[in-house]
């Protein structure tokens, strides 16, 4: 079994490379930042020394001729699942869309990263995390030109008073080549606040859609959402 300080030094470098991978989340504002992913790495390198050598004292204090099996891959398998329930309470759904899939998959591989590196892979630990930031950081330009090219999809947000229709909307975003995919509505009798999940054509941007809508006297108010 390895010496405490050496235990010990296994959870820091399990909490730093999370927290690396915490920091891109908490860059883009995602519902689990630095602080989830830190504790997801601490807390899994933990249970991954406690598999790999807790068990050792219980052996020790056992008679020489008494037989102990354990599964030491129990503990890591249901790290698998539970990380599970963390990753379902960071996917929220928006309306017709859903957000915070990649924030879950990144606690995932944080979890990996904090059970490699609690007992003793931190190389492959440290690989992962370097690969697990490009994919977040540095795939995000191709993954905005697939957009560009295939088109946007996003969430807009358009607050009319009562004198506002909703076919009048639909009417000057279909003549834009919006493909609306789903409406969510807010509000009774005065003022309504629509959620529009959308699809943008080619060629199409965000702002040349809310200038088109701002036209209409009674839409008070046009923003959007980078889904």
């Amino acid at each position: 079994m390895p010496e405490q300080w050496q235990l010990v030094l296994r959870l820091l470098v399990a909490a730093g490379l999370a927290g690396a991978i915490g920091i891109e989340r908490e860059l883009h504002e995602q519902p689990a930042g630095f602080r989830t992913h830190t504790l997801v790495g601490l807390g899994s390198a933990l249970f991954a020394i406690i598999s790999a050598f807790g068990f050792e004292v219980v052996v020790g204090s056992t008679g020489q001729n008494a037989v102990i099996r354990a599964d030491v891959t129990r503990v890591a398998s249901q790290i698998v699942v539970g990380i599970g329930f963390l990753g379902g309470g960071a996917i929220i759904k928006y309306g017709a869309s859903v957000r915070g899939l990649t924030t879950a998959a990144s606690l995932w591989v944080t979890a990996a990263v904090g059970t490699a590196v609690g007992i003793g892979m931190s190389f492959l630990a440290l690989a992962t995390t370097v690969i697990a930031l490009l994919a977040l950081s540095g795939l995000r330009p191709i993954r905005g030109l697939l957009r560009r090219v295939a088109g946007t999809h996003l969430e807009l947000v358009i607050q009319t008073d009562e004198h506002g229709h909703l076919g009048t909307i639909r009417t000057a975003l279909k003549r834009l080549g919006v493909e609306i995919r789903g409406i969510d509505m807010t509000g009774q009798g005065g003022a309504l606040t629509y959620s529009i999940q959308a699809n943008l054509p080619r060629g199409v941007d965000p702002a040349t859609i809310a200038a088109s809508l701002e036209d209409d006297q009674h839409i008070l108010y046009v923003d959007w959402n980078q889904a």
